[in-house]
């Protein structure tokens, strides 16, 4: 013998659910549309996870930025090697990520 307790449907979204029986092994649900169901689940599950096009986004903002000040100081600074300029991109690149492991972190 099982007990199946359900919510009230005031409560609940019933917009996807075609009919509510109990059938021989408890309760069943019937649903209008399965990719109707499927699309729309995606879609909340969507909302609670973050947008991992917009972090990249951002992530090569970052990096095109810290390339950016790289190369100007490069203009700026005629004496310096190409072994100094590329640790200078290095360092910057290294302080990027540690940046953004940061933000992740938060």
């Amino acid at each position: 013998m099982s007990w199946v307790q359900l919510k009230d449907k005031s409560k609940v979204d019933t917009s996807l659910i075609k009919k509510v029986s109990i059938g021989r092994d408890g309760v069943v649900l019937d649903l209008y549309d399965k990719q109707a169901a499927q699309a729309r689940l995606l879609a909340e599950l969507n909302k609670q996870q973050p947008d991992e096009l917009s972090k990249a986004q951002v992530k090569r903002a970052k990096a095109e930025a810290i390339l950016a000040e790289a190369k100007a100081a490069r203009v700026d600074d005629d004496q310096s090697s190409e072994e100094v300029m590329l640790a200078k991109i290095m360092d910057a690149l290294q302080a990027g990520e540690q940046n953004d492991e940061a933000e992740t972190n938060t």
